[in-house]
């Protein structure tokens, strides 16, 4: 399955603190039985399982199926390691993005029929190159105030796409998990370089206000 797409069943994992984006990387511990199952299974299988966000107060009903946002992000497991107590370490690759249309509850974890969003799908989609001069610009200031300007040339030094540049802003710098979904629904790339631009703004009259700057690029 290279997309997902409207009939196609994934299953969810839903995290508290992970708002998970296309082209980049993520490691994830895998320890309860539940999940476990599910990771068994995605390795029979296409090895995709879509990373979604829980909704606040989650706490409660955690045992069961807690509430979750309905935009999440598909993964491909590309590299599994079983640990001798059954649990496992998984570097998951970021898809693309989708919308649940329908969950399902008969198995242990939870699957939902999903619909990807086709703003992922296209190959030559990028971003303006006035945008890109001016979120660069915003996140060169916001590193220089907090006096990290070395993660900045971190950064520079991966020679990033535009794309996978603007993903890797969105899911890295040290934005709120709202705030990292509020990125993750933007309808188009523009949109959600508009609204990183907006945030790093907003961050930057925190920091001139006398707030705390980003702690470093990771998640």
């Amino acid at each position: 399955m290279a997309h997902a797409a409207a009939s196609d069943y994934i299953p969810l994992f839903p995290l508290p603190s992970i708002v998970f984006f296309p082209r980049t990387f993520l490691p994830i511990h895998v320890f309860e039985p539940r999940y476990r199952e599910m990771v068994s299974d995605c390795m029979a299988g296409e090895r995709v399982i879509g990373m979604v966000l829980l909704r606040e107060g989650w706490e409660a009903g955690y045992r069961g199926n807690p509430p979750i946002y309905g935009v999440g992000c598909l993964g491909r497991m590309v590299d599994v390691r079983k640990l001798e107590d059954g649990r496992f370490n998984v570097l998951l690759r970021g898809l693309e993005r989708f919308t649940i249309r329908e969950e399902r509850f008969d198995r242990s974890y939870r699957q939902a029929r999903v619909e990807a969003h086709m703003v992922d799908q296209d190959p030559v989609a990028t971003l303006p190159d006035r945008l890109t001069r001016e979120l660069m610009d915003a996140t060169r200031s916001y590193f220089e105030r907090s006096r990290q300007m070395e993660t900045f040339q971190e950064i520079l030094d991966l020679d990033l796409d535009r794309v996978t540049l603007l993903h890797t802003l969105s899911m890295g710098l040290d934005l709120t998990v709202i705030e990292k979904q509020f990125l993750l629904e933007a309808g188009t790339l523009e949109s959600q370089g508009k609204r990183l631009l907006e945030l790093l703004h907003f961050r930057s009259l925190e920091q001139r206000a006398g707030g705390s700057g980003p702690r470093h690029l990771g998640h």
